[in-house]
């Protein structure tokens, strides 16, 4: 793309016209058609303003133009149009154009409509049409040697080379309407591939492109700009609310792939979930979101497969968050007694560290403290005195976290609930790091080393049983990634090993059977088990051997199963059949039944002594049943 000021109005006393009444500035695009090459340059038109209608109608009747034998102007379109002011000028892109890249960058005024330039500046809108084509290409006339390895031993040959290649290249690609530049990136080896990137300042016909990659023999293309993509325009969205992302090809181009590239850079495929859906109206492939979570904060990528050319669009989803938060005071029962006459109580709120702008609330009569970051988390702190005169049971204190960014103004809140200690109260006294407790209410704690959850101790007078909620760090992240799965981010034909081997991994360490252990392992299970269902994924071979296994191990020490907060429930062990059992017809099909305690959990859960209870899976026994049978 080239820029030059074309033409302008006779000058009046040596100066020219500024008032910004009586002076439009158009810029235009001119596209050139050199034999068989294409060139566009941009121009700058200044005008009267009681010229303007005759003036575009003039220039939307003039194409084409011949310059010469083999120099024709094809098209004439209007980019932008300006007020010029003695230093400035107001300028608006025309329907179908947008400020370039350079623009943006240096004005941020310039994201919306008009855009205020210094008088001298050229307004660069470009087509929003703009395609750029990422291109590798075999050379197999040319030795990676040079290329590859020794450009600055031979800098004249490798030059030489690089220009031939150059030149070949540009014949081709600049036969595309529109093309304005080639960039070769790099060379690698394969004979010699070449990397290399072209910008076309408008759309290219699809047929134009298949027939020119074909003519590139062992190239493959990555094109964006031809495939349409909108997604919600009023950004940041908030969590739990609905948003579509469209993708809108020129044409049918078959099955449409998406994928969510987060802020760690890590790009996966994303498909039907509990949050996700997809449909298709037409030629428009829509990516549906519901009740949204802060997981699909990233760039969306949706995908089409043309012979030896992919078509991707991206657009980028922000997300208001909201914390998890995890709240606690200190002490956790106040002491008023033997004549105490206040107590001061450290509230502590933290949540997981964000870069998203929140502020934090807490009660009235509370003074805060400065934040403070640990690890991967944010401490709020605040202290609340108890007033021991007052005779208060019970003190209730909240921490309220707003996202500034949300346009609801969306809050999280957690509640301290502060058991006060008197004379007349029954206690537990503290001990071996249990904090003295007051009668009919939980102490707890936080898990050992690096485990996820809590552990409790009730107080009746005495102290009861410890009761863990801990469970395992690997364990924790595991079924973090098994949840996101069942969100719709990732495929489970891909993943689906990797997450059976770091379960068996997972039910065989030392640490491992205790009930929150086995209870968040068949979790998972389940939630597998209906991803599969979902996704209409049938196990195979490949993730038999390890998910047997895990299924095994669960049942190596039978007492861990027992529910320390209440040793009758059975629902674990009702749970872990029904889930192993929607899993069991692939299992037994694939001949893969190899653990004996497996087999056994469900020869015995298939005699029937619960089957009336659980119509849903009824069907499934049946057929597995007789295939044990044969």
């Amino acid at each position: 793309m080239n820029d030059c000021a074309l033409f302008h109005p006779p000058e009046t006393d040596g100066t020219k016209m500024k008032s910004s009444k009586g002076v439009i500035l158009l810029f235009l695009a001119l596209i050139f058609k050199v034999e068989k090459y294409t060139q566009m340059f941009l121009i700058e038109l200044e005008i009267e303003k009681s010229t303007y209608l005759d003036v575009t109608r003039i220039l939307r009747d003039s194409t084409p133009i011949n310059m010469s034998n083999s120099i024709f102007v094809t098209e004439i379109n209007k980019t932008a149009d300006c007020t010029l002011d003695v230093k400035q000028k107001n300028c608006s892109c025309m329907q179908g154009y947008t400020w370039s890249k350079d623009i943006l960058q240096k004005h941020d005024d310039c994201k919306g409509e008009t855009c205020l330039l210094e008088a001298e500046e050229t307004a660069v809108c470009l087509s929003d049409k703009r395609v750029s084509i990422s291109g590798s290409t075999v050379m197999e006339d040319f030795d990676c040697k040079i290329l590859c390895y020794d450009k600055n031993k031979n800098p004249e040959e490798y030059n030489t080379l690089f220009q031939k290649i150059m030149n070949k290249l540009v014949e081709r690609y600049s036969t595309l309407p529109y093309f304005d530049s080639l960039i070769i990136n790099g060379f690698s080896e394969g004979s010699v591939i070449v990397d290399y990137t072209v910008q076309l300042l408008g759309p290219v016909p699809l047929d134009q492109l298949v027939n020119l990659a074909k003519s590139l023999n062992k190239s493959e293309l990555v094109t964006t700009g031809l495939i349409n993509i909108e997604i919600p325009e009023a950004q940041p969205i908030d969590i739990g609310s609905m948003a579509n992302i469209t993708c809108t090809p020129p044409e049918r181009l078959g099955e449409v792939k998406w994928f969510l590239t987060n802020g760690n850079n890590k790009t996966t495929p994303i498909t039907y979930g509990v949050e996700a859906n997809l449909a298709n109206s037409s030629l428009t492939d829509i990516f549906a979101l519901n009740n949204i979570s802060g997981s699909w904060e990233g760039t969306f990528t949706c995908m089409y497969t043309q012979g030896s050319i992919v078509h991707k669009a991206s657009k980028e989803l922000d997300i208001a968050l909201l914390p998890e938060i995890r709240a606690r005071s200190n002490p956790q029962f106040p002491d008023c007694r033997r004549g105490t006459k206040n107590v001061k109580c450290e509230i502590e709120c933290t949540i997981p560290y964000s870069t998203e702008n929140y502020t934090i609330k807490w009660d009235d009569g509370l003074s805060d403290q400065v934040s403070q970051i640990q690890g991967k988390f944010v401490s709020y702190k605040a202290v609340k005195i108890i007033d021991c005169k007052m005779k208060e049971q019970t003190v209730k204190i909240s921490c309220t976290f707003t996202n500034t960014r949300s346009k609801l103004l969306r809050n999280k809140m957690e509640i301290v609930y502060i058991h006060i200690i008197d004379d007349n109260s029954t206690v537990c006294e503290g001990d071996l790091g249990w904090p003295t407790t007051k009668s009919n209410y939980n102490a707890s704690m936080l898990c050992d080393n690096s485990a996820f959850g809590l552990k409790t101790k009730e107080c009746k007078g005495t102290w009861q049983k410890e009761i863990s909620s801990c469970v395992n760090e690997d364990l924790h992240v595991l079924q973090n990634d098994v949840e996101e799965l069942n969100k719709g981010i990732g495929l489970i034909e891909e993943d689906a090993k990797q997450i059976f081997e770091r379960l068996k991994t997972s039910t065989t360490i030392e640490t491992f059977n205790s009930f929150s252990n086995i209870n968040t392992s068949i979790v998972i299970f389940g939630v597998m088990n209906k991803i599969s269902l979902r996704q209409y994924h049938h196990w195979n071979d490949t993730v038999m051997h390890d998910l047997v296994n895990s299924a095994s191990n669960v049942l190596n020490k039978t007492e861990a199963w027992k529910n320390p907060a209440n040793p009758n429930d059975t629902n674990l062990s009702v749970t872990y059949l029904q889930n192993i059992e929607g899993m069991g017809f692939f299992i037994l099909l694939t001949n893969c039944l190899g653990e004996k305690k497996v087999r056994e959990a469900l020869q015995k859960r298939f005699k029937g002594s619960k089957r009336s209870a659980h119509s849903k899976t009824e069907s499934s026994t049946k057929m597995t049943s007789s295939v044990m049978k044969k």
